[in-house]
């Protein structure tokens, strides 16, 4: 996880607001116990000047905060998803169900 906050620390640092992370996005880069991990998916990823609102969605509402889906939302959506990362990687599974991304 410290590997991966790190990751979205740099990219806030530099204007950047990745709004998609989720386990497919998170790849260690070689098959060796002291391999590091690497963030894909940043091709989804949009700069953000200060005090600027996004509205692009196109990701998996199960790691996106729900700012995101109503199109209104800053760099501040990632935390929510680390979130729910950490939950996955801790208890194999999301922290809610859902019928449909509406419900």
């Amino acid at each position: 996880m410290k590997e991966i906050l790190s990751a979205v620390n740099h990219c806030h640092s530099v204007g950047m607001v990745q709004w998609d992370l989720r386990p497919e996005n998170i790849l260690f880069e070689k098959d060796s116990p002291d391999a590091r991990l690497k963030m894909f998916g940043l091709k989804q990823s949009q700069l953000k000047g200060p005090n600027e609102k996004l509205t692009k969605f196109t990701g998996n509402s199960y790691f996106t905060v729900p700012e995101v889906i109503s199109g209104s939302y800053d760099n501040k959506c990632d935390i929510w998803s680390l979130g729910i990362l950490l939950y996955v990687m801790l208890c194999c599974w999301v922290p809610y169900k859902a019928k449909s991304e509406q419900s």
